[in-house]
């Protein structure tokens, strides 16, 4: 095979590199090496050969080729699933870097290190790694680099749940997908950020992001993305008691979650529209679908999900005049509820006037 020829041919040089007895040769044939192994796929047979390369980079004095023989040492270590080894060769190749002066290596070094200190959860210090990885990617305007650097800083941060920060790097990560031109990328970040939003309730502008998101998604024919988006916005819309506009996406959230065989979320959208139903007066379509929304939840074991869907089911007979039924029902849901779901519980007291 050609692959085993080229692997030959580099094993030989570093061979012949250490007969000349010049250690400088070596691991420069090292770095090919594993360069060559990296390129088959071979994580361990790349890391142990660059790091093979800094015995002979050290003996030589020769900085950059101990730079590089660290940095990809510690890269191919972590891709290996050795992060702990990887972080130290990763670290030691930033000192290196930094001493030469290289920013462009430091600028990847750095995004590496921050990389393996998430896989390591050290998710305080792969924060202020990313940061200062981030103002590097500044200095020599490497777009390439920023918005994943821009994203990354924004999940660590929402993972520390440093809300005021975690939003402000959120929205410079979006910035930074806009400047990428992939809507991919965008969609993710405008997602993203109107989940932290929600949590300040900020309503009308998580709305504003679900939208573009929903834009971007269909029309780069993501349906996933689409189905994601139109829960979102439905769940929200319902929250506001804005029911016709809630009606609207989640009707279409329940189609897409039927076209993609989600059957595990389909009772709770049903069971949601089933609300939304109820509050714009369609009492048969809320019965049809908090009777469906109960039958799927006892499928799947779900008691509260049963309970609460059983509410709704007896709340649209009472607005059909079966009362016999919806007080079932609410019977039914009131021992399903009772002790597990206080707000749930209270509102069928209500309803039964218990």
């Amino acid at each position: 095979m050609v692959g085993n020829q080229i692997i030959d041919r580099a094993n030989a040089q570093v061979e012949a590199a250490r007969k000349a007895g010049n250690p400088a040769l070596e691991a420069s044939a090292l770095l090919d090496l594993g360069r060559v192994y990296a390129a088959a796929g071979l994580t361990v047979e790349a890391s142990g050969a660059f790091e093979d390369a800094v015995t002979p980079a050290r003996a030589a004095s020769d900085q950059p080729l101990l730079a590089k023989a660290l940095a990809n040492a510690g890269s191919q270590l972590h891709l290996a699933g050795q992060p702990g080894e990887a972080l130290e060769l990763t670290e030691q190749a930033l000192v290196e870097f930094r001493g030469l002066g290289d920013k462009r290596n430091e600028l990847r070094t750095l995004a590496n290190c921050a990389a393996i200190q998430q896989a390591l959860g050290l998710a305080a210090d792969a924060a202020v790694t990313a940061e200062k990885a981030i103002t590097v990617a500044r200095e020599l305007d490497d777009r390439e680099l920023l918005y994943p650097l821009h994203s990354l800083h924004a999940d660590l941060l929402t993972g520390l749940e440093r809300a005021t920060q975690a939003r402000s790097a959120r929205r410079q990560a979006l910035t930074a997908a806009r400047k990428t031109d992939n809507t991919e990328f965008i969609s993710t970040q405008l997602e993203a950020l109107g989940e932290l939003l929600l949590i300040d309730e900020a309503h009308d502008e998580a709305l504003k992001l679900y939208f573009e998101a929903n834009a971007l998604h269909t029309k780069r024919g993501d349906v996933a993305g689409t189905y994601r988006t139109l829960l979102q916005q439905g769940l929200l819309y319902q929250h506001l008691g804005r029911w016709a506009e809630a009606e609207s996406a989640l009707s279409g959230a329940l189609e897409l979650c039927q076209q993609l065989s989600d059957a595990p979320h389909e009772p709770y959208i049903q069971a949601s529209l089933a609300s939304a139903h109820l509050g714009t007066g369609k009492f048969e379509a809320a019965a049809t679908l908090a009777t469906a929304a109960a039958e799927g939840y006892r499928r799947f074991e779900d008691p509260i999900g049963v309970g609460r869907a059983l509410a709704s089911l007896g709340q649209a007979q009472e607005q059909l005049g079966d009362d016999a039924s919806a007080r079932r029902n609410f019977e039914e849901a009131l021992g399903m509820l009772s002790g597990v779901d206080p707000a749930g519980e209270d509102a069928l007291r209500s309803l039964l006037a218990l």
